[in-house]
Formats: structure tokens, C-alpha cells, sequence
């Protein structure tokens, strides 16, 4: 065999090994693909299944109060037009240390 017909034989085996390669990388990306689209699909299914579950427990939650609990937790939400806050943002404020002086205070109130 002549060198010219090596370098043909090599060339060809050069070819189909690059369309090898090739088909690999367009395969891989069709899998990372439809891996992806299954991914969003199940976090889409578990974020209704979620707000399902969670609605019917404040459904629960609100069918349980008082018409006296359900106005103190609406006033809550009422803005004070001077300090431009809730009562909320009040509850949101992280405690402070624990003191016995604190403790005697919560005790006394209850």
C-alpha cells in the first residue's frame, strides 16, 4: 500500500470518528435537555401540589377563629399612616435577650 492510500484510510477513519464524536455531543445534549424539562416538570407539580396543601390548611386555620381572632390578626396589617409601620413589623422584631426582669414581665402580663 502506498502512502497516499494510508493517509486515505486513515483520513476515513478520521471522519467517522469525528461524526462519532459529534453524535455523541448533539446526544448529550438531547438528554440534558429532556432531563431539564422533566426537572421542571415534577418542581412545577410539587409547587401545586404545595400551594394546595398549604391553602387547605389556612382554609383550616381561618375557619377555626373567632370573629374576634380574625379581626385582631386583620389589624395587624393596618398601616399607621405617621410611622408608615404595621403591628406586624413590630412582631417581626427579633427578641431581645432572655432576663429574669423580662420573664417576670411576660409572667405578670399572663
Amino acid at each position: 500500500m502506498s502512502n497516499l492510500g494510508i493517509l486515505e484510510t486513515d483520513a476515513g477513519a478520521t471522519a467517522a470518528a469525528i461524526d462519532l464524536f459529534n453524535r455523541a455531543i448533539a446526544l448529550d445534549r438531547e438528554l440534558k435537555d429532556r432531563w431539564a424539562e422533566a426537572c421542571d416538570r415534577v418542581n412545577l407539580a410539587a409547587a401545586r401540589i404545595r400551594a394546595d396543601v398549604n391553602g387547605a390548611l389556612h382554609a383550616r386555620v381561618a375557619a377555626r377563629m373567632s370573629d374576634t381572632d380574625a379581626a385582631r390578626r386583620d389589624a395587624l396589617l393596618e398601616l399607621d399612616p405617621r410611622t408608615r409601620r404595621t403591628a406586624f413589623d413590630e412582631l417581626k422584631r427579633p427578641a431581645g435577650a432572655a432576663t429574669v426582669s423580662r420573664l417576670r414581665e411576660h409572667l405578670a402580663v399572663g
